[in-house]
């Protein structure tokens, strides 16, 4: 796993991002998108995520809470 000088890992840091973008999503989101291009993101942005898994927990309940609020608020599976 790759270090940061601060000792944060780059796989913490790209999840901690993704949690961002979800939550701006959710609350102030582009307002050209529609629903298919949000649902889209938040399935990109799993994805990403599910190949950063077993980083750190607290952050990946986070994103999963996220996505989960997203799907519900956008439509999806």
């Amino acid at each position: 796993m790759q270090q940061a000088s601060t000792g944060i890992s780059v796989e913490k840091i790209k999840v901690a991002d993704k949690i961002s973008n979800i939550r701006d999503l959710l609350e102030n989101p582009p307002r050209k998108w529609n629903n298919r291009i949000k649902r889209d993101y938040l399935e990109w942005a799993e994805q990403v995520a599910d190949g950063l898994r077993d980083v750190n927990e607290k952050l990946e309940n986070a994103f999963d809470e996220l996505v989960s609020a997203g799907k519900e608020k956008f439509g999806g599976k």
